[in-house]
């Protein structure tokens, strides 16, 4: 009978127990697509967060612009530390996220992101000769933040 080392009567049950505890880590790792896409939830949350503002909605207001900072961070981590492939990027990020990437901080970052979707979502609510009362602009705000489904958001 051969003498082992105890170590090696221990190695099949380690080779188990980290694939057990490993395995649905390592395939929960995000796809390069799959963090590009946080690039576009992020312009999608902040426009949507925008929306519901303008319609009264606080509740929803503050849970989509908390998912575009949460998702934003997300990205931008990914995107410095090149996890994203560029065919990705260009292929899932809006422009005006990529655009806005530059600054001293991810915050000033997604401060210039959460800014530009503002400015975008209040052009296209808000007319120019400013005539429109405030149930005029909560009611189109509510009606694109309807057809835009944006609750679909927060379940993801």
């Amino acid at each position: 009978m051969p003498i082992t080392h105890p170590t090696l009567r221990l190695r099949p049950i380690l080779t188990i127990f980290v694939a057990a505890f490993l395995t649905p880590m390592l395939a929960h790792a995000e796809s390069s697509k799959e963090l590009a896409v946080r690039g576009k939830r992020t312009w999608s949350a902040f426009e949507c967060s925008t929306l519901a503002e303008l319609a009264g909605n606080r509740e929803l207001h503050e849970k989509l612009f908390m998912l575009g900072v949460e998702e934003g961070r997300a990205f931008l981590k990914a995107f410095k530390e090149g996890k994203i492939d560029p065919e990705d990027v260009r292929s899932e990020v809006p422009m005006i996220v990529l655009l806005s990437l530059g600054g001293p901080s991810d915050d000033f970052r997604l401060g210039r992101i959460f800014e530009s979707a503002r400015q975008g979502i209040s052009e296209s609510i808000y007319r120019n000769d400013g005539t429109q009362s405030d149930e005029e602009v909560r009611i189109l705000a509510q009606r694109e933040l309807d057809r835009r489904n944006c609750a679909l958001l927060l379940r993801q």
